[in-house]
């Protein structure tokens, strides 16, 4: 398998770019090009080409939310730009950007759990070890190799991974002297550093490798996954731009309220379920507004206020000027009525208003003829809606994921492994995908919330 990526003019036309690999089954591909964030017109190049030639129906950055709007605010030359590159690349396509990484990945090292982990420590030896491939899936690998020569810059993550067991070993040297004699209590202490440092070096491996490879290769899947159904409409895709002063926001949403045919909808990351109690944490202008709108409809508070939710499959926020210009994926069939059974105001260090309203789901209902809106939400109808039609798994899709060399393989073989179905698809997430995401959250300090509720004045 085969493909021809049309580089950009500097560079040659070749069969199949030395850092790109592809997985593929029936009409299902992720391709996967590796990188090293440092700046390079090169790998830009490299990628904007990629994403122009196979036109995927969505594409992955090794970003969060928070990393992926400081690369959009950095010129193209700074570290990192490839990803902001491939960002720009998707717009131009019309392809949706889906988030690949979990927040923070470097205080996970330390407060997420304890150093030592024997299960995940064997896990780590089984995938680097065994690699399976389900059944009539195709892999084609990056020749690391043949990517270094071409672009030696792109060691460098590599290096740093190397770094971490050079440590190790330099630690014990230095620990344990050769030619001079050792008492029993210093060779004793001599062992602990060892044991120590291996451990260490171990604990910082798995959450900056293989955990990380866990959450990116669940994302892709997850990202091929969301091109299906948008391809099959089970999705809706909405894209608008929306201010962020409170006042301008006041005033945009005032005319969606006090209408009997439509109503407006708070978004979130996963779908509320009816019974299920739920905190929002909420302190953006646009979801003020819509707090204010609903209990302006409600004798002017909040309590007992009833408010319409809807699941966002994707959200990507690009901030531009005086604006942020929004690209969401919703579920018309994850939308849920909820009532508002607390509600407590309070002020973010900046002194900027917050609130905290604790929903209730109440109703499951179907969203239908939903319009997007300037005051920076949507708005459609809710219908009782029966029994969920079955979505059969496995539609066609293709997706490009931009990721750094040292995560590219291994992402290649964890989708491999999963038949390139997504957690959806498969029944329920993995538990090491799902302990790995938990964890970098807790190190965070956020709530299973969704992306408008992070306060990052907070930390």
């Amino acid at each position: 398998m085969r493909q021809i990526i049309v580089l950009a003019t500097s560079l040659a036309v070749t069969a199949l770019a030395p850092s790109v690999g592809v997985v593929q089954k029936g009409n299902r591909k992720i391709t996967v090009i590796g990188t090293a964030h440092t700046p390079s017109r090169r790998q830009r190049e490299e990628v904007e080409a990629l994403i122009a030639e196979v036109r995927p129906d969505a594409v992955l950055v090794e970003l969060d939310a928070e990393r992926l709007e400081f690369a959009w605010q950095q010129p193209e030359e700074a570290y990192g730009g490839e990803l902001a590159a491939a960002v720009r690349a998707a717009r131009r396509i019309d392809a949706p950007v889906v988030l690949g990484d979990a927040c923070r990945p470097l205080p996970a090292v330390v407060e997420a759990r304890p150093l030592f982990d024997q299960e995940r420590t064997r896990r780590a030896w089984r995938l680097l070890v065994r690699k399976p491939v389900a059944v009539g899936v195709d892999v084609e690998r990056i020749d690391v190799a043949r990517a270094l020569a071409s672009d030696p810059r792109k060691a460098l993550p590599l290096l740093f991974a190397a770094s971490v067991g050079a440590v190790a070993t330099a630690a014990t040297a230095q620990a344990t002297p050769i030619d001079a004699p050792v008492s029993g209590v210093i060779e004793a202490a001599a062992d602990a550093v060892a044991v120590a440092s291996s451990i260490v070096s171990a604990r910082v491996a798995d959450v900056l490798l293989v955990a990380r490879d866990d959450v990116l290769s669940e994302n892709a899947l997850r990202a091929l996954d969301l091109g299906s159904r948008l391809r099959s409409s089970a999705l809706e895709r909405h894209r608008f731009r929306f201010g962020t002063d409170p006042a301008e926001c006041r005033s945009a949403a005032a005319p969606f309220f006090g209408q009997t045919e439509t109503r407006p909808f708070l978004t979130l990351r996963s779908p509320l379920q009816v019974g299920e109690r739920r905190r929002m944490n909420l302190f953006e202008p646009r979801w003020l507004a819509l707090l204010d709108g609903v209990a302006d409809q409600n004798g002017g508070s909040l309590l007992g206020a009833s408010l319409a939710t809807i699941h966002a499959a994707n959200r990507c926020y690009l901030r531009d000027g005086d604006g942020v210009d929004a690209d969401v994926v919703v579920d018309p069939r994850g939308a849920c009525m909820a009532k508002i059974e607390r509600v407590e105001e309070s002020q973010r260090p900046s002194g900027a208003r917050r609130v905290a309203v604790w929903l209730r789901g109440v109703d499951a209902v179907r969203a239908e003829e939903l319009a997007t809106t300037n005051a920076g939400f949507l708005t459609g109808r809710t219908v009782i809606d029966g029994p969920d039609e079955d979505e059969q798994p496995g539609g066609a899709a293709s997706v490009v994921a931009v990721v750094g060399l040292a995560h590219a393989n291994p992402i290649l073989e964890r989708c491999a492994e999963r038949g390139l179905l997504s957690s959806r698809e498969r029944g329920g997430i993995d538990q090491e995908v799902a302990r790995a995401i938990a964890e970098r959250e807790r190190a965070a300090a956020l709530e299973p919330l969704a992306w408008e509720e992070y306060d990052r004045a907070s930390r």
